[in-house]
């Protein structure tokens, strides 16, 4: 009976020993897929901060662009308008001429 409960007390034993080593390997295994898995979201985070960065600077840049269309737009309208106001004040002043010359004849 002796050797029987002495045979149990150690596989007992063996059993503990068994349980606290798979249990400290398994903490083991949590801890380094935790800090994988930490560095992989802060990678990720990383990542999608500087995609934003770059989103938002082409965005500034077309909105830059965007500006520069319309400046230029507003430039060239107002060229084509001065010369147009040019034009017709010569038209004016030719026919003021002809005006005063037809009144001469007349």
């Amino acid at each position: 009976f002796d050797a029987m409960a002495a045979k149990q007390q150690e596989l007992s034993e063996a059993l503990e020993k068994a349980c606290k080593q798979q249990s400290k390997a398994t903490k083991e295994q949590f801890e380094a897929l935790s800090t994988t898995l930490m560095k992989q979201s802060s990678e990720i985070a990383i990542s999608a901060a500087q995609q934003s960065e770059v989103f938002d600077n082409k965005f500034d840049a077309m909105e830059a662009k965007q500006q520069d269309l319309s400046d230029a737009m507003v430039k060239a309208q107002s060229d084509v308008n001065a010369k147009l106001e040019f034009v017709l004040s010569g038209y004016a002043d030719k026919l003021q001429e002809l005006q005063d010359l037809s009144s001469t004849i007349a």
